[in-house]
Order: structure tokens, then C-alpha cells, then sequence
């Protein structure tokens, strides 16, 4: 989808490609996140880093060659293992404050 309106003579600016991907994309790579990161292998997690600095490089435009530091700094996005415990913290802080008698 990014590489369809995200083109290299037109296409979206940057901070467009960058809305559309952290809306439409990023949440169906998180789904459940707080449930699966305890027990992810390190094998999906690179499968879910990969993803993710692909999609950069196409919001972005940048070379190959850049450090995936520079280039999630540039594209304004985190690692997926700090979004995956991020998730996870939030989820359990919601959970504690939830009444003793609520069901879930």
C-alpha cells in the first residue's frame, strides 16, 4: 500500500506516507501485542523489525545503506520491541485499575 502513493518523481510527502502507516499498518502488526510480547520469539520480533524498516524506507526514501537508528529517527517511528513493551505496560496498568469484580 505505501509503495502505491508513495512514488519516487510524485506521491505523498513524507509525513503523509508516515499517518497512513502508522494507522492502517502499524495496528495490524500490534494486534494483541500486550498478549503475544512476553512469549515472542526473537525470530518474529526481527520478522516484525523487518517490516517495519522497510515501511520507513518507503516513508522516508532513504538508501539501504542508512543505520536503522537514523532511519526510524528520520521516519519518526520507534523500534517494535519499545512499542511491544510500551503495549504491554499500558495494558497492565489498565488491568490494575480495573474494579476487583470487573469481569475481564
Amino acid at each position: 500500500m505505501l509503495m502505491a502513493i508513495k512514488g519516487t518523481s510524485w506521491g505523498w510527502k513524507v509525513e503523509d506516507a508516515r499517518r497512513l502507516y502508522v494507522a492502517c499498518i502499524r495496528p495490524i502488526m500490534e494486534y494483541g501485542g500486550p498478549c503475544f510480547s512476553p512469549w515472542i520469539s526473537d525470530t518474529n520480533l526481527i520478522k516484525l523489525e523487518t517490516t517495519q524498516n522497510k515501511a520507513a524506507r518507503i516513508i522516508t526514501s532513504l538508501p539501504q545503506s542508512t543505520p536503522r537508528e537514523a532511519l526510524l529517527i528520520e521516519a519518526k517511528l520507534s523500534n517494535m520491541s519499545t512499542r511491544l513493551h510500551t503495549t504491554k505496560k499500558l495494558a497492565m496498568e489498565k488491568s490494575l485499575r480495573n474494579p476487583s469484580n470487573e469481569p475481564r
